[in-house]
């Protein structure tokens, strides 16, 4: 078993998150996958070596672990991507749950809440509620609110800005609203969080 969260994804390239998100992570198709014996050798190659560099604890460890784990998540994207063929013409509804977390990422700069994505999305709150939550297992304010707080968390452990900086930069008015939102969501403020990274 392997347990991660979207922020160890996401701190070497963001972009990997929002591909894995939309094409593993969603409620289509079947809940497992099925291996045959040489993928079942694969996956147990990249699970030794991972189990090995987090032993070792060398240099360069969370890069190597990165590397080889987001290497097994392109090949359970490919099994599933053969076990589950998405016709968005056959399921709408699939694709406005799709639609809906493509624009979350492209917008995660801004602060527009579920009214602006069901007049984007052409739909309205109660149908793109039902839908996301049928196919993302989340409520649409709280899929807006963990790419927003996963945005934060990105730029904070880059470094390079200050918190007043990215609270602008992410669409708050106010560096203390930022503040206030992070810890409401995450536990602790900006700073903490900005501590525990650069230990």
């Amino acid at each position: 078993m392997f347990h991660f969260n979207d922020y160890f994804i996401s701190q070497f390239n963001p972009e990997f998150l929002e591909r894995f998100s939309l094409s593993i992570f969603n409620e289509i198709g079947k809940p497992c996958l099925n291996l045959s014996e040489s993928e079942i050798e694969r996956f147990d190659v990249f699970s030794k070596f991972i189990e090995e560099e987090i032993k070792g604890n060398d240099v360069f460890m969370r890069e190597e672990v990165y590397s080889v784990f987001t290497s097994l998540l392109f090949l359970i994207e490919r099994l599933k991507s053969k076990e589950t063929k998405i016709d968005f013409n056959l399921n709408l509804d699939f694709k406005l749950a799709y639609s809906f977390k493509e624009e979350v990422y492209k917008n995660k700069q801004s602060f527009y809440n579920i009214d602006f994505y069901s007049n984007l999305l052409h739909t309205n709150n109660k149908k793109l509620t039902s839908v996301v939550k049928q196919y993302l297992g989340n409520t649409p304010v709280n899929i807006i609110t963990s790419i927003k707080i996963l945005e934060a968390k990105r730029r904070l452990a880059n470094g390079k800005f200050s918190i007043q900086e990215i609270a602008y930069d992410l669409g708050f008015d106010q560096p203390t609203y930022f503040t206030k939102y992070f810890k409401k969501a995450t536990g602790i403020t900006p700073k903490e969080f900005q501590s525990s990274i650069f230990l």
